[in-house]
């Protein structure tokens, strides 16, 4: 049987270099930068490997979900380990 590369290790330096942080709420451990930036972030990991950053698509929702609709007390308890990819 043949198998591809393995991907292991690359979501745990991902979420360690905080790139899943950049357009997060700092208020919630993001990093508040522009959604322009984050854009281009996410065209060069989906050009690198498209497999790889399809992963926190569900994630990405659920946060934006939360920013728009949720209560305060709602995104104190989710935001922060989503935002930093610890969920």
């Amino acid at each position: 049987m043949l198998r591809g590369p393995s991907l292991e290790g690359l979501f745990t330096a991902n979420r360690d270099g905080r790139w899943s942080t950049l357009t997060g709420d700092s208020e919630f451990g993001g990093q508040s930068l522009p959604h322009i930036l984050g854009g281009a972030v996410d065209e060069m990991f989906q050009s690198a490997n498209l497999g790889f950053s399809l992963l926190p698509l569900l994630t990405v929702g659920v946060i934006t979900a939360l920013d728009k609709s949720g209560s305060y007390a709602e995104k104190n308890q989710y935001l922060p380990n989503l935002i930093s990819g610890e969920w």
